[in-house]
């Protein structure tokens, strides 16, 4: 009971940086049942894990797994076997202790630009580049959520009256009113 006294045992070194968030890889469903499935804490040097213990120790190692680094907590939303998270490289997919980019915000791909129109003042787009430049700002800037329904990562930002989303089947971008 001496608050001054911190036992080893329960207490855990992930990094020598700052933490940007902790997630898991549950279903829907299981929101919260952290201990049953490895724990992903994404640091300012890169992804670590902390691998499940037994016999009263709740994380037995902890290791770090990636040196990709997430853009922010915002930026960072669990889906059905996976984490996704944007870099900035793009955006990546962790599962296990595997990560793998699945977009590069758009910049080697022609399709993204066709039929796209952004309204207001402070949003009119001149070229292609200009499009790409204030499209990769958005992701990186907004709020990553997932839609189970569908399959696809969702980008929000305040004050916009779109998002765009990312099909994890297709591999398609489009963007929503």
């Amino acid at each position: 009971e001496n608050p001054i006294f911190f036992p080893q045992e329960q207490s855990y070194t992930i990094s020598n940086s700052n933490i940007i968030k902790i997630a898991t890889v549950t279903k829907e469903l299981s929101q919260g049942r952290y201990g049953e499935f490895p724990l992903y804490v994404f640091c300012e040097d890169g992804i670590w894990t902390m691998q499940q213990g037994d016999n009263g120790i709740v994380y037995s190692s902890t290791h770090p797994i990636s040196r990709d680094i997430a853009i922010s907590s915002k930026s960072i939303t669990s889906i059905d076997k996976a984490i996704v998270f944007v870099s900035t490289k793009g955006i990546h997919i962790l599962n296990g202790s595997e990560t793998t980019m699945i977009s590069t915000f758009g910049l080697n791909r022609d399709d993204i630009i066709k039929d796209v129109s952004i309204e207001g003042e402070n949003n009119i787009i001149v070229s292609n580049q200009e499009y790409l430049n204030n499209f990769k700002e958005f992701i990186s800037t907004s709020q990553a959520g997932y839609n189970y329904n569908d399959n696809e990562v969702l980008f929000l930002k305040n004050g916009y009256s779109y998002i765009f989303s990312l099909n994890l089947e297709t591999g398609e971008w489009s963007r929503q009113q």
